[in-house]
């Protein structure tokens, strides 16, 4: 910076002294006298007759049809990335600070593990991998009958004579 811009005293404007304590009254009281609105004839803006007509075709003959300007999209890959990963973690911590609901036995719906288990392709097998050997002693569907009638209706309506056969 200039070092002699920082020794300048006086800067060259003069204000005549308490002229703003007088600005206001002076303003009000010339718009107050009805005879200086009165005198006043026209604005002093005036437009050129069929400027409306004009304009349009003016500024789109300025403008550039050829434009190579860059554009930057606010939605870029790396930011709408970190949008969601800020609004997964708000859901996130919402969901764990409100969520009161605790699962019990009675709020299970059967339909709906069936046909999970059912579509999972899951097998006798992989249950009784979850289970220990008490739960598999005392397992309900162990404890059930089978009629023979209704394993016979099973093995007619699901197997074929070719599987019978075969020892």
């Amino acid at each position: 910076m200039n070092k002699n811009l920082d020794n300048i005293e006086n800067t060259g404007f003069n204000i005549p002294e308490d002229y703003f304590k007088s600005l206001e009254d002076q303003i009000m009281n010339t718009i107050n006298s009805k005879g200086a609105l009165e005198s006043i004839e026209s604005t002093g803006f005036e437009m050129p007759e069929s400027y409306l007509n004009s304009v349009e075709a003016a500024v789109f003959s300025k403008l550039s049809k050829n434009d190579n300007s860059k554009v930057i999209s606010i939605f870029n890959r790396r930011n709408l990335l970190y949008l969601s990963g800020v609004a997964a973690a708000v859901l996130l911590f919402f969901s764990l600070i409100f969520n009161n609901n605790t699962i019990t036995i009675e709020n299970i719906n059967i339909e709906l593990v069936e046909t999970y288990i059912i579509n999972e392709d899951l097998d006798s097998y992989d249950i009784a991998a979850l289970l220990d050997d008490d739960e598999l002693e005392n397992a309900l569907y162990l404890q059930n009958i089978i009629m023979d009638e209704t394993l016979e209706d099973y093995l007619l309506e699901n197997t074929t004579i070719e599987d019978l056969l075969i020892e």
